[in-house]
């Protein structure tokens, strides 16, 4: 991954996601074309500052992770619903990952939030993908966007 798009967070994102299932994102083109069926995926945390990660992936996507992690073809409706599911467990991940690479768990109580998947249309996929902290990516050919919120660069 290119150290220009690095954004706070982003790098463990990459390792969870390389790990968990076998994917390694790269910078989309600046014309990538929204996933069919996108989902928000968000997590928070608060350790004791406040914090989240927010994945916005189409449901393909997580088919893909799910039949990485399975072993069954992704196109077999178990894959698909597995998908949101899939997801949140990378979106767990990562926020695990942040935390305790970057030295947020204190002596301090620390709270992690369950996921959270909600659906997206194409205005509201639109307006997350142009915050400027959002990184959009191409993960074996999906179209992916993760941000984090409250987490500032190393």
């Amino acid at each position: 991954m290119p150290d220009a798009i690095m954004s706070p967070g982003l790098a463990e994102f990459v390792d969870s996601l390389e790990t968990m299932a076998f994917v390694t994102p790269m910078p989309a083109a600046p014309d990538a074309i929204a996933p069919m069926l996108p989902r928000l995926i968000q997590i928070e945390y608060a350790c004791p500052q406040y914090g989240a990660i927010r994945i916005a992936a189409g449901s393909a996507f997580g088919a893909l992770l799910a039949s990485n992690l399975l072993a069954i073809d992704p196109s077999t409706p178990e894959a698909l619903a597995a998908s949101d599911d899939v997801l949140q467990e990378l979106a767990n991940i990562t926020c695990g990952a942040v935390i305790r690479q970057r030295g947020l768990a204190t002596d301090e109580r620390l709270h992690m939030s369950l996921p959270t998947s909600e659906p997206m249309d194409t205005a509201q996929w639109d307006a997350f993908v142009a915050m400027a902290d959002v990184q959009v990516l191409d993960a074996d050919g999906h179209i992916i966007a993760f941000q984090t919120v409250g987490l500032e660069a190393a």
